[in-house]
C-alpha cells in the first residue's frame, strides 16, 4: 500500500511511515532512504545521525481540492571521510522552500485553466505565491523545434490586452506554435523581437502572414527581406464585409429607412444562403444600386481565392480593381486603392496557401483566459499567464530541476 502510494506522489527516494487525513488537506509523514544520504563534499554514505532536526512541513502536490504535504524531521548526518556533519537533502526541494518542485509545477498547471482568485478558493494558494512562481518561469521563445525545419512560416496580429490598448501575438504558423507575445504594439517593441532571433533561424523564415496593418508590412519587408509578406485572406474578407455595412447604414440613413435588411444576409457568403433568402435580399439589392455594387466585389473577392492558380486569381483581382476605379462612388474607388496597396501580398497566398488561422485561434483562446481571470493589470503578469497556456510546462525555463528520485 505505501510503495503504491510512493509511486502516485513521486516518492521513491523516501520511506512513507504514516499517513494522516486531514479536513484541509492529506499528510504524509517521510523519511528520506538512506541511499540517498550522500555527503555533498565527498560522495561519501553517512550512516551516523548527528542532530535530528526540527520537523518540516511542505507541499508536495494537489489531489482534488486537497492539498498533499510531506512532513518530516530533516536530520544532520556525520560522514565517516571529511568527518564532518551535513543536512540531508530532500529531493525536488530546494533549501529553505516550503514547495516541492511536484508543487510548484501543479500549481503552474493549475494556473493554466484558473484564475488567480480560483486557485486560492480551490487550492490555497496564495496570490503572492503563484505570482511568484509566474515570475520565475522564463517564457523566452526557444528555437530548438524550428532548427530541423527547412521553411518557416510565422503569423503576427494583435489582440485587446485592456481598452484600447493592444498587444501583438507571433505564432509559428508551420508548427502550431505561440511563440510570443510583446508588451505593446508599437513598432520597435515588434522590430527587436525579430532581430533577437537566431539567424540560422531567420534565414528559414519564407513567408509572414499578417492583417491589413502597415506597421506589420513594414517591418517584416525591412527585417525579413527574404520572406514573402502574405495578407490573411480572413482580414481581407473582413475588411470587405466593413465596407459593405458602413453602406448599407448610410444608405438607410439617407434614404430613412429603419433597417435595410438583415445584416446576415449582406455579410454571409451567398452559396450559404437558401433560396428564399436570395430572394429577399436579390429585391434589396435591386432597390438600392450603391449598395449592390458594394455587395458585388465583396463576392467577386470571395471568389479570388477560390481560383486555381495564382495566375487565374491574378487576372480576377486585376479585373475587380480596374472595375473599382471605374466606379462613381469615392468610397470603392478608396477601396481600390487599398487594394491595389496590397496586391501583392494578396496574391502571394498562392504558392502556399497559408494563413493565419491558428494566430487567430490563439487570440481567441487567450481573450477567454483573460474574460475567465475578469481582466488583468500587469502586463507582464498577463504574457507569463498566457504563455504557460500554450506551452507545455516542461518547455518552459527557470521552473525545473533534478531530482534525486
Amino acid at each position: 500500500m505505501k510503495n503504491d502510494i510512493s509511486k502516485i506522489f513521486h516518492l521513491q527516494a523516501f520511506w512513507i511511515r504514516s499517513v494522516e487525513m486531514k479536513e484541509k488537506g492529506i499528510e504524509l509523514n517521510v523519511v528520506l532512504k538512506k541511499k540517498h544520504l550522500i555527503c555533498p563534499r565527498c560522495g561519501m554514505s553517512a550512516k551516523i545521525c548527528h542532530q535530528k532536526g526540527k520537523e518540516v512541513r511542505v507541499k508536495h502536490s494537489f489531489l482534488g481540492n486537497k492539498t498533499v504535504y510531506l512532513m518530516g524531521h530533516k536530520a544532520r548526518w556525520k560522514c565517516f571521510r571529511c568527518n564532518r556533519p551535513f543536512t540531508e537533502v530532500w529531493s525536488g526541494l530546494r533549501k529553505w522552500s516550503r514547495k516541492t518542485e511536484e508543487a510548484e509545477l501543479q500549481i503552474l498547471n493549475l494556473l493554466k485553466g484558473k484564475s488567480f482568485r480560483q486557485l486560492w478558493k480551490e487550492n490555497a494558494v496564495s496570490d503572492h505565491e503563484a505570482r511568484y512562481l509566474l515570475s520565475r518561469v522564463n517564457t523566452e521563445p526557444t528555437w530548438d523545434e524550428e532548427k530541423h525545419k527547412k521553411i518557416i512560416s510565422i503569423g503576427i496580429d494583435e489582440h485587446s490586452f485592456s481598452g484600447r490598448d493592444l498587444l501583438i501575438s507571433v505564432t509559428n504558423l508551420s508548427q502550431r506554435r505561440l511563440k510570443a507575445i510583446l508588451p505593446d504594439d508599437r513598432q520597435e517593441s515588434l522590430r527587436n523581437w525579430i532581430r533577437a532571433i537566431p539567424p540560422g533561424i531567420k534565414t528559414k523564415i519564407k513567408e509572414v502572414c499578417i492583417d491589413m496593418k502597415e506597421l506589420f508590412a513594414t517591418v517584416a519587408k525591412e527585417e525579413l527581406p527574404d520572406a514573402k509578406i502574405v495578407l490573411d485572406h480572413f482580414h481581407l474578407i473582413q475588411d470587405a464585409n466593413r465596407r459593405l455595412d458602413e453602406a448599407r447604414h448610410i444608405e438607410a440613413e439617407a434614404r430613412r429607412v429603419k433597417r435595410l435588411g438583415k445584416r446576415w444576409w449582406f455579410l454571409k457568403g451567398r452559396e450559404r444562403l437558401d433560396e428564399k433568402h436570395k430572394i429577399l435580399l436579390d429585391l434589396l439589392l435591386e432597390k438600392y444600386p450603391i449598395v449592390k455594387e458594394f455587395y458585388y466585389f465583396k463576392e467577386q473577392l470571395r471568389n479570388v481565392y477560390r481560383s486555381k492558380n495564382k495566375k487565374e486569381a491574378e487576372l480576377l483581382l486585376s479585373r475587380i480593381i480596374s472595375n473599382m476605379e471605374c466606379s462613381y462612388d469615392v468610397a470603392i474607388n478608396q477601396w481600390a486603392k487599398t487594394l491595389k496597396r496590397w496586391r501583392d501580398y494578396i496574391l502571394n497566398y498562392f504558392d502556399r496557401k497559408t494563413t493565419n488561422a491558428f494566430t487567430e485561434g490563439a487570440n481567441n483562446k487567450i481573450k477567454m483566459i483573460k474574460r475567465m481571470s475578469f481582466g488583468f493589470r500587469n502586463v507582464e503578469t498577463y504574457i507569463r499567464k498566457m504563455m504557460i497556456a500554450f506551452i507545455p510546462i516542461a518547455y518552459l525555463g527557470g521552473i525545473i530541476w533534478h531530482t534525486v528520485c
